[in-house]
């Protein structure tokens, strides 16, 4: 397990997790760059509150691309369902 120290969103944090320091780097440039967009946009809410509106967002997002995959996930099971049947139809195979 990888431990990290990071600074972001005005804090400094410090975790152990299994993920690559890539993928580590790459959500901590989002958070932070999310952060700081809102922070710019003259907002008067303190780091907790806006912290816990990016964790809302954010979470909002894994939530819509979840269930979008497993709308695909669906679909290509059906799909793949079909060819099944069709390679083992002897039927449409005389056609």
């Amino acid at each position: 397990m990888n431990s990290y120290q990071l600074e972001m969103c005005d804090l400094r944090i410090g975790f152990r997790t299994e993920a690559p320091a890539e993928r580590v780097e790459q959500a901590r440039a989002y958070v932070d760059t999310l952060y700081k967009e809102f922070k710019a946009s003259g907002s008067l809410l303190g780091s907790e509150r806006i912290l816990a509106i990016l964790l809302i967002g954010i979470a909002d997002e894994m939530l819509q691309l979840r269930g979008e995959r497993e709308s695909f996930d669906s679909r290509i099971t059906e799909l793949l369902a079909g060819l099944t049947e069709q390679e083992s139809d002897p039927a449409d195979a005389s056609d």
